[in-house]
């Protein structure tokens, strides 16, 4: 089986942040955290029966201190809005919202 991405780590579509998907005219959208816990997107076209991505979409200030280990809580997460736009939150950790993106 195929699968979008091979770069996922941890509980990288933990419920503890969600949504990490959603549908919107026929494409359904999948946010993730990968290497370093960069935010990563993918998205499944039903009708094409065809994965788009992964894309990194940012870059999370978590992971980055050598030897420390995965923290899952900025994992992202996703809203399509009315208009198809793709809102994406990540990087947050400890309540503060300097700490996320």
């Amino acid at each position: 089986m195929d699968y979008f991405a091979d770069n996922g780590y941890s509980n990288t579509v933990s419920t503890m942040q969600h949504p990490a998907g959603e549908h919107y005219e026929g494409v359904t959208y999948v946010a993730y955290q990968g290497p370093l816990e960069d935010p990563y997107v993918a998205a499944y076209d039903h009708a094409a029966d065809q994965w788009t991505g992964p894309f990194k979409a940012g870059e999370s200030i978590l992971g980055k201190t050598p030897g420390a280990g995965i923290d899952n809580h900025g994992k992202p997460a996703l809203v399509v809005d009315a208009q198809g736009y793709i809102h994406l939150v990540f990087g947050g950790h400890g309540g503060l919202p300097s700490h996320g993106t």
